[in-house]
């Protein structure tokens, strides 16, 4: 997601080249020292960092070698909370907001410990804005099952998930941090081998590599995770060695006007920062502190 995260893999691999972390943040990581510490959340650099990486690795990209897979079909569909999901969204955002508003008028020290619960008051406008997709996840499924057709469902949560195996019964499986390692194989393989097993549910985390799902030509994704290569690797279940189908369509479910809207240009910005360090795609644009992209889009809202 940031620089600050690759020092030490290359301290390991060549500790003589990459030997001082001070000097590798302050010159790829817009270091600074804050009253409140060293910030070293920020990018910098990137093109100079590129060309000294890029000796470490031998990378092959999958559409360069797996001619043979079929192409991948995005489509964003936009959907509609719940109406009690967007009251209690518009409350939680709303309470964000002045929390946010309030850093800003305290101490920096006290500023630093409050700000430690910014992600958890984030997450809790992930996980309403996830949970209100439900309605509109399940009416999909149901589409998509009714033409004979497997689907794979992926969420951030497990409580949409939950509702979502409720629903359909015996014709899901799910996986998420909670399914047992035992249980875990056994539902895929009745996933790729059973008629009557049409959904599969799983986690970003929990199901997003070691699996195999090319049963189904249909991804459905209910939030977005905070890393890209969870979506991707996600997507890949199914996008993968042993694919017949002609396409494969990604469906993802937004809510505009919600965090979704946040999340969608959180992941393309690091997508765009992973790019530019690992495979040298240099474009324009100063770089930010990813956390503050989705905080700035609540913010404007309300300005």
């Amino acid at each position: 997601s940031r620089p600050g995260e690759l020092f030490h893999l290359l301290n390991i691999l060549d500790p003589r080249s990459w030997p001082n972390w001070y000097e590798y943040a302050r010159r790829f990581c817009a270091a600074k020292q804050t009253r409140w510490g060293f910030d070293t959340s920020g990018a910098s650099n990137v093109e100079e960092l590129h060309n000294k990486v890029r000796g470490y690795f031998l990378r092959r990209k999958k559409d360069e070698i797996l001619t043979e897979l079929p192409p991948r079909i995005f489509v964003d569909i936009p959907v509609t909370l719940d109406d009690n999901i967007q009251k209690q969204y518009n409350t939680a955002e709303k309470d964000l907001v002045r929390y946010l508003k309030n850093i800003g008028r305290v101490d920096r020290e006290i500023a630093k410990t409050l700000a430690a619960e910014k992600l958890t008051r984030l997450n809790v406008l992930r996980m309403l804005c996830s949970s209100g997709k439900v309605a509109a996840a399940k009416e999909l499924i149901e589409n998509i099952i009714d033409g004979d057709e497997k689907v794979i469902v992926y969420a951030s949560f497990v409580g949409p998930l939950e509702t979502l195996k409720k629903h359909f019964g015996d014709k899901a499986v799910i996986i998420t941090g909670q399914t047992p390692i035992a249980d875990r194989q056994s539902a895929v393989k009745r996933f790729q081998a059973d008629v009557g097993v049409q959904v599969f549910l799983g986690g970003y985390k929990s199901a997003a590599t070691g699996i195999t799902l090319t049963k189904a030509k249909t991804f459905i994704g209910i939030d977005y995770p905070f890393n890209p290569s969870d979506l991707a690797q996600s997507i890949d279940r199914m996008h993968r060695i042993g694919q017949t189908a002609n396409s494969v369509n990604v469906f993802q479910l937004v809510a505009h006007g919600t965090i979704d809207d946040d999340m969608k240009i959180l992941l393309a910005k690091k997508q765009d920062l992973f790019d530019k360090i690992i495979d040298g795609k240099v474009s324009p644009g100063k770089e930010k502190k990813m956390i503050d992209i989705v905080v700035d889009g609540i913010l404007k809202k309300y300005n």
